[in-house]
């Protein structure tokens, strides 16, 4: 099972609306605690970023693997998609997968983030629990959606 605290949620939907209206982009790190994965986030994208397409420059991955605690790995990427869905778009299947198997995909348009897990031919959607710590939730995600204002 994989899940962001409700902070590092915040983090990723804050870089969706200061990228809006290219898409955001960052780094997710992961921790395995009892058997779970909990995602956090590294690093943040480039100026690069468009409606349709992000990047992350190699030195922020580089980077990002150099400060790493012991215990966590690079897992994957976050970034939104301003009119599509939040699903691995024809770019995303198409492009490099060496930012990690997991991708964390927020759709502006329709309200919506989901987690997809890379096993070498395809995306696999995962669940994600969100853990609150006392937040009142961002908006930004409706309710219902994978992620949310769900408790554990």
């Amino acid at each position: 099972m994989f899940a962001i605290a409700a902070e590092d949620l915040a983090a990723v939907l804050l870089q969706v609306r200061i990228a809006f209206p290219r898409e955001a982009c960052g780094l997710l790190v992961g921790t395995v605690i009892r058997e779970r994965v909990r995602l956090s986030v590294a690093a943040t994208g480039s100026e690069r970023n468009s409606v349709t397409s992000f990047h992350i420059p190699d030195a922020a991955i580089a980077s990002a693997r150099m400060a790493l605690r012991v215990g966590s790995t690079l897992r994957g990427v976050f970034h939104s998609h301003i009119l599509g869905p939040a699903r691995p778009s024809r770019r995303d299947i198409a492009g490099p997968k060496a930012m990690g198997e997991l991708w964390l995909i927020y759709s502006v348009r329709f309200r919506d983030l989901a987690l997809y897990q890379w096993d070498g031919e395809r995306f696999d959607r995962k669940r994600l629990r969100t853990l609150v710590s006392g937040s009142g939730g961002t908006g930004l995600v409706r309710r219902g959606s994978t992620v949310g204002d769900r408790q554990p």
